[in-house]
């Protein structure tokens, strides 16, 4: 199994783990290829990521987004600079290569959250001190960056 065949079989999986019925759970694509999820009848909230061979999934009463990713070896200067706000550069500026993979799972998470796209989400957008959704953001035991947002 590949590709979108392997992530809806994960994304069944987790809304399985999460409770619901495994014989009930419906996965579908919107247009824009966005996973849709129906437990008999109602519709379940998702978000799904991967990054290598490390999958993520929320499941959820309401929409949300998440991200994960591992670090590499990247300039961050040439992306926050290209794609951050003068906040969110500050950020980095103060908290290096871990405020660097904050912002940017941040910006994927809100991406997904609000369905409008990531290219969108990076010209103006901030990520920071917003008071319309909530992040979670960690480091997974696995060195990955992931953040929530709901």
């Amino acid at each position: 199994i590949k590709g979108s065949e392997l992530t809806d079989q994960l994304i069944a999986d987790a809304v399985a783990m999460a409770g619901y019925d495994p014989e009930a759970i419906s996965v579908s694509r919107e247009d824009s290829g966005k996973p849709v999820v129906f437990v008999a009848g109602d519709e379940i909230h998702v978000s799904c990521s991967h990054s290598l061979d490390s999958f993520a999934c929320v499941v959820a009463a309401s929409n949300c987004g998440v991200d994960i990713q591992e670090p590499k070896k990247i300039k961050i200067w040439d992306i926050a600079r290209r794609y951050f706000t003068d906040e969110e550069q500050e950020y980095v500026g103060e908290h290096g290569l871990e405020g660097f993979y904050k912002i940017w799972t941040r910006r994927e998470a809100y991406a997904k959250y609000t369905g409008v796209g990531l290219r969108q989400v990076m010209s103006d957008v901030s990520v920071l001190n917003r008071d319309d959704v909530t992040f979670e953001d960690s480091v997974l035991d696995n060195g990955m960056y992931c953040s929530i947002c709901y």
